[in-house]
């Protein structure tokens, strides 16, 4: 995670500066402090502690902005010094004041920390003042450097949350969790920007154990219609800014700070501010701060920003996820489903028959098939042409169905002017009913069929085959059973039912 911003400020002049002075000698003290007095006593507060556990409870007590530290005290010397107060105050900048000139000395206590080493009597006024400002800027610097590279490792662990996952709900939850934590603000919001739509709120993290007497509507303070169609810098910020809808006595609860940043579809959308921003923009993420005295820094924007496109790489990722998914739910039912007339295939007849007969062993429980043909089927083709008979073959599988309802049975097209049903736990009785419902659904649709030498219209022949817990088969010979049963049907004068289990003299 590169380029987030510094965001300190640059020490030009000393204005108010809190120093602690941890000096013993009484003398030295006077001068150090004529020192300042010389240059402009207003600028500089001294607080004074001549042993180092009186300065380190000062410490404890107050916030300074610079330690002069001398290294020979009553109670510590040398090194081990400013390693203890290195410890108490790791942020604040540490100059050394000593009269030992050790030059091995020196440069351990500036590893140990310290930002400078002045021996005294070898320095005016003016150097100290100089070495203090430098001191303190450095010290800034590194602790700025400091909380960059700490925000850059939480931002790197939030984006691996959020990468972590291909789910769309559970990538937007994780960031309004995690984003929320890390600003440490009241509410964190997505919407979802779609086109002619004003936009709509996906997922909220927020905090309300304040009990605020109303939630601030977000719409008053936040310009949508900006950030959506005019606004070329897209992020809007928005400090302490009171909603016009509260009752005067709620006022006072509710200073309101917004930080709004788009979610668009990809990084370089962001560096083409000239194109539309409703053909790239998926969302908004909106930090919303309910309670008062709430600035949002510039650290605070950058890092928002950059986590946003990263999100907006898991939301990509995870939409294309969804739709290669999709793809290939769409191409797995194809495989099993038959062009033509929308039911099963052959290729899907064959798995459910397998699965069926495995659970009617496991489970003593009968299964049937019904074998279905179209009469004198060459003869409408003929008559009629293919695509008349397509939209045939269309019809009675729509009137098979018709018959064959319940949740386990499957209808398939077996082939040509073939179709088949699979019946779980139906006997030979059953089957046959379920065969006379297809029977009355054929009547019902009365297709002509001027070329029928039995009817006017299209009819069925069907047969039937049953394995029960006392003689099962298996698939090929149901499906056998089943295939003789049908032609039984046809050398009976077609346009009727036979049950293969009906007659003794049927043997696989």
């Amino acid at each position: 995670m590169n380029g987030l911003k510094l965001n300190q400020p640059f020490l030009v002049d000393s204005q108010n500066l809190k120093i602690l002075l941890i000096e013993d000698n009484r003398v030295e003290a006077e001068l150090i402090q004529e020192l300042f007095s010389a240059v402009n006593t207003n600028q500089f507060a001294i607080t004074h502690a001549q042993r180092l556990s009186q300065g380190i409870k000062k410490l404890i007590e107050f916030t300074f902005d610079i330690i002069l530290l001398d290294l020979s005290l009553p109670d510590s010397q040398g090194l081990n010094t400013v390693i203890q107060v290195k410890a108490k105050a790791p942020t604040t900048p540490i100059v050394v004041l000593t009269s030992l000139n050790d030059q091995k000395l020196a440069i351990q206590v500036v590893r140990e920390g310290a930002q400078d080493y002045l021996i005294k009597g070898q320095f005016a006024g003016e150097n100290l003042i100089r070495a203090i400002r430098y001191a303190i800027e450095r010290e800034r610097d590194r602790e700025a450097i400091r909380q960059q590279a700490k925000r850059e490792r939480i931002l790197e662990r939030m984006v691996e949350q959020i990468r972590r996952s291909l789910d769309l709900e559970e990538i937007l939850h994780t960031t309004v969790t995690q984003v929320r934590q890390f600003l440490k603000t009241d509410r964190v919001l997505i919407y979802r920007y779609q086109a002619d739509k004003f936009p709509t709120m996906l997922l909220e993290a927020a905090d309300y154990s304040n009990s605020y007497p109303e939630i601030p509507a977000i719409h008053e303070l936040l310009n949508l219609p900006q950030i959506l169609f005019y606004n070329e810098q897209f992020i809007q910020v928005i400090n302490n800014q009171k909603p016009s809808n509260l009752k005067p006595k709620l006022i006072h609860w509710h200073k309101q700070s917004v930080l709004a940043i788009p979610i668009c579809n990809s990084e370089s959308d962001l560096k083409k501010p000239q194109s539309p921003v409703f053909h790239r923009l998926w969302g908004i993420i909106i930090a919303h701060h309910c309670t008062p005295n709430r600035q949002w820094q510039t650290w605070e924007i950058d890092c928002l920003n950059q986590l946003v496109k990263q999100v907006s790489i898991a939301i990509q990722q995870s939409e294309l996820y969804q739709k290669v998914k999709r793809d290939n739910q769409h191409l797995q039912k194809l495989v099993k489903i038959d062009s033509l007339t929308g039911i099963a295939n052959r290729r899907r007849f064959d798995q459910v028959l397998a699965e069926e007969l495995s659970c009617s062993r496991r489970n003593l429980t009968p299964l049937s098939l019904i074998l279905c043909d179209i009469d004198f089927f060459k003869a409408y083709n003929d008559t009629y042409g293919h695509w008349v008979g397509d939209n045939c073959l269309k019809e009675v599988a729509e009137a098979i169905c018709q018959a064959a309802q319940r949740p386990s049975d499957l209808v398939a097209r077996y082939g040509g002017e073939e179709f088949v049903v699979i019946l779980s736990n139906t006997d030979n009785p059953g089957a046959f009913i379920v065969a006379q419902k297809i029977r009355y659904q054929m009547d019902k649709l009365k297709r002509p069929h001027a070329k029928s030498p039995i009817h006017p219209w299209v009819t069925l022949s069907l047969g039937i085959a049953t394995t029960t817990p006392s003689r099962q088969l298996s698939s090929s010979e149901l499906v056998q059973l089943a295939d003789r049963a049908l032609y039984k049907a046809k050398a009976l004068g077609r346009d009727r039912i036979f049950s293969a289990n009906s007659d003794p003299d049927f043997q696989v």
